[in-house]
């Protein structure tokens, strides 16, 4: 399946998978809130995602989920490379990278063998880290990442590095809203996953539709 990629003026529209690998990383700055979105607007995305692997006539739709407002900066530490600080659409794009880890789990927990194209959400260039997870969310749910990462099962190398967490572990790691919501995905996933005639197939097209289907005018700042 092809993506789709068109250039709006001083923005483009791209696909969940272009915007992945135009950027190496994404940041939340320190002024962005946390993570907050709750059940009732993850359960939307769940539910529009779903349309478009349930309804056959999707099959070469497009999804337009609004705009993400990018800004430059240089990862000195990290090398070279476009990085940038999420300053609109960080609720979207969180919520995207917690579905696809629960596409993850569920490949994992129903040992469908299926290979997933998490590579997309994971630095693949050792001089930035080797792996590490390319989305740092706001400061203070850092750890929360981490600890999610770990329940699905990634090596050390994926985890957002010490230098990039708060100096004092967050006395609710593990009952904020990001793996709260990797909770509610899971199960909703799960179930409708396991109701198919063939799980795997099932689950391993979702994934594409969502990579290569879903798409964002991005524009980039600074």
């Amino acid at each position: 399946m092809s993506s789709y990629r068109k250039e709006i003026g001083d923005s483009e529209t791209l696909t969940l998978r272009d915007l992945l690998k135009k950027f190496e990383r994404f940041s939340c700055p320190v002024f962005q809130r946390r993570y907050s979105w709750g059940p009732s607007e993850v359960n939307i995305l769940i539910e529009d995602l779903l349309s478009l692997i349930i309804d056959v006539s999707s099959e070469n739709e497009y999804r337009f989920l609004g705009a993400v407002v990018l800004s430059y900066y240089e990862e000195e530490r990290r090398g070279q490379g476009e990085s940038s600080h999420i300053v609109d659409g960080q609720q979207r794009l969180i919520s995207l990278f917690l579905i696809n880890f629960a596409l993850e789990k569920i490949n994992q927990e129903l040992e469908l063998n299926r290979s997933l194209h998490l590579s997309n959400f994971f630095v693949d260039d050792e001089r930035l880290d080797g792996g590490r997870v390319k989305l740092l969310p706001s400061f203070w749910d850092r750890r929360d990442m981490n600890y999610l990462l770990k329940k699905i099962g990634r090596n050390k190398k994926s985890l957002i590095v010490e230098n990039d967490l708060p100096e004092s572990a967050d006395q609710q790691v593990g009952e904020n809203n990001i793996p709260k919501n990797f909770l509610i995905i899971y199960e909703q996933l799960y179930e409708v996953v396991d109701q198919q005639e063939n799980p795997a197939e099932f689950l391993e097209d979702l994934q594409l539709r969502i990579l290569d289907n879903l798409c964002f005018s991005v524009i980039t700042v600074g």
